[in-house]
């Protein structure tokens, strides 16, 4: 891929057609990797829906296109643009945005002091998570290394210091101090704010909700009409949406998460009517326009580091502009903070002063970025619980995803006795009653270990235990859970105010009997955790066997069949979490296997 990369970079059609020759072929061979065959497919459709009918494009064009797609579009395991598919809603919603509006947007962004001159935004062509993309103008070509030199510095990676794509003033951006600096509803804010009433990122839902309400009339209005009225993320979802996250944690916490926003709003909900009448708003202000404002601010703003007094801490910001940019897990692009030099006060660029500062989007220069190349960038290492939840999107092959488990067994009762003392323990050693198995690196090397050490005891041969394969945070949660209310009362007295540290650290693997029997209660309740999940994801509550989610996947990516960009991510993510449960109770199943082998061991 990489070789494709610098070949096509050089935009020479007859050398790039002379590399890549011996690699064309008229469609997806038998003998192909399922994971092949299917990025050759979804390219196909691409080039067919990008390009028009094959008939109109000469075979090796077209064979070479689909090369190009696939070098440019396939990062990390995953296809950012050859996943698009048929029939698909966009997360932006799917009210047109003219090209008026566009240039607007853009004109008024230039004049609050953003750089602009090589970016454009345009509708998303490579993510399947947006409409509109922030991408390449015809300029970028000025800022980045061109002709023969360039060329040959991309094929060779050659290192060289990233360039400024973009550039944004903080003082265009939507930040607390923007919003409590507002004439009309800023005072009102600092108020709440100051009375404990709302938090910081609640001031820039509540400023972003009325904005919004004064529509045409509001300084942020290029902007916001740019934005989705209904974004397409869990909290939105409709009853129909909802039936393909059965049994998914995402289910209950998307209603504890509205739930709570609700009881917010009743609190504020006064105080909000109240300036949002004195900043001129025709419309008063309901729980739906709180529940929007929550979610753009959500899936769009960033967290800015900054030094204050030698300490390095962290505010919240939307960018406009920035806010366009989409994810990949590779990206060529990121954001940096940076401190434009100030000709009238340069006594004023010192730490923790963000007056001067700019949120930069820089490039890598080893990467092309021929005009219309979207400038990604990556939201961090997300799982797809947290990409669908916050942004409305699902990675196909996500090496960053996990499974997350909730503890405890039994639905706890108000006031439990048992289970009160627990968590104050769990408090009180950092933890939250919950854990996450990984995917990825990390249950590869799970089910490797578990096969070795498998035939290691099939030739009668000693091994070691599979307890290091699992989080250490994992077992530290579930043996809370699992010891005896006398050894909870006692940790929870060595680990009180005044006493030292943390008190004994919970037992690891351990050889005597009290350890093994704690290790085996932990183990037992990890397999019976597991189970009660794939059940509650497969079972007659949830949405159905693994087996059939991947079957509906795979004619999706085969061009069979076409379906809403809601149901493709819920799809994706329940099927990840399916292949997860199985996988990591496999491995569990061996481990509580293997403790009660030596358990028994040690009684004998």
């Amino acid at each position: 891929m990489a070789f494709l990369r610098a070949i096509t970079a050089s935009c020479n059609r007859r050398v790039a057609r002379q590399a890549v020759a011996g690699l064309l072929q008229p469609g997806p061979s038998p003998g192909w990797p399922r994971q092949a065959a299917q990025l050759w497919r979804r390219c196909s459709n691409a080039v067919e829906r990008e390009l028009g009918p094959s008939a109109r494009w000469a075979g090796a064009d077209r064979q070479l296109l689909l090369l190009v797609f696939a070098a440019s579009g396939c990062t990390a395991c995953g296809v950012a643009y050859a996943s698009k598919r048929d029939g698909q809603q966009k997360t932006e919603g799917s009210k047109f945005r003219s090209q008026g509006a566009v240039d607007h947007f853009m004109a008024w962004l230039k004049s609050r002091g953003a750089d602009l001159e090589a970016v454009q935004v345009l509708p998303s062509q490579d993510m399947e998570q947006s409409g509109l993309g922030l991408c390449a103008a015809p300029a970028m070509r000025d800022r980045q290394r061109t002709g023969i030199l360039g060329t040959i510095g991309r094929f060779l990676h050659v290192s060289r210091r990233e360039f400024v794509a973009a550039s944004f003033p903080l003082s265009s951006s939507l930040t607390v101090e923007t919003a409590c600096s507002d004439k009309a509803v800023g005072p009102s804010l600092q108020g709440l704010l100051d009375t404990g009433q709302i938090d910081e990122h609640d001031v820039l839902a509540i400023f972003l909700m009325v904005q919004k309400l004064l529509g045409s009339d509001s300084e942020w209005a290029p902007w916001l009409q740019l934005l989705p009225d209904t974004p397409q993320v869990p909290l939105y979802f409709s009853e129909r949406e909802w039936q393909e996250l059965r049994g998914t944690t995402i289910e209950r916490a998307a209603a504890a998460i509205r739930d709570r926003l609700k009881m917010q709003w009743q609190h504020i909900e006064q105080e909000c009517k109240d300036f949002t009448a004195k900043a001129g708003a025709s419309k008063k202000p309901s729980f739906s326009d709180f529940l929007w404002a929550q979610t753009i601010l959500g899936s769009r703003s960033i967290h800015v580091p900054v030094n204050e007094g030698g300490e390095s801490t962290f505010f919240e910001a939307i960018v406009p502009g920035l806010d366009f940019c989409n994810h990949v897990p590779a990206p060529g692009c990121r954001w940096v903070p940076s401190k434009k030099p100030c000709r009238k006060q340069p006594g004023s660029n010192k730490d923790g002063d963000t007056s001067h500062m700019h949120i930069d989007l820089v490039a890598d220069p080893r990467k092309p970025l021929q005009p219309g190349t979207q400038l990604n960038i990556s939201y961090g290492d997300r799982s797809n619980e947290e990409l669908l939840f916050q942004y409305g999107f699902s990675l196909e092959l996500n090496p960053n995803d996990a499974l997350m488990i909730s503890c405890p067994l039994e639905e706890p009762t108000p006031h439990s006795p048992s289970l009160e003392p627990r968590l104050r323990l769990l408090r009180s050693y950092g933890l939250k009653p919950q854990f996450f198995l990984p995917n990825g690196e990390a249950l590869h090397l799970a089910k490797s270990k578990a096969t070795e050490l498998a035939d290691l005891r099939a030739k009668g041969r000693l091994a070691g235990s599979l307890r290091g394969v699992f989080p250490d945070r994992m077992w530290k949660v579930l043996e809370v859970f699992v010891m005896e209310p006398e050894e909870v009362a006692s940790r929870l007295g060595e680990s009180s105010p005044g006493s030292q540290g943390m008190g004994r650290s919970i037992p690891k693997k351990g050889g005597n009997l009290r350890d093994l029997g704690l290790e085996m209660a932990a183990a037992t309740t990890l397999v019976r955790l597991l189970e009660m999940k794939m059940v509650e994801m497969e079972g007659p509550e949830g949405t159905g066997r693994l087996e059939d989610d991947i079957k509906i996947i795979e004619e999706a990516n085969s061009g069979a069949s076409t379906m809403s960009q809601s149901k493709w991510s819920c799809l994706v993510y329940r099927a990840q979490q399916k292949h997860l449960v199985r996988e990591w109770l496999d491995v569990s199943g061996r481990h509580l296997q293997d403790v009660m082998n030596r358990l028994e061991g040690a009684v004998a």
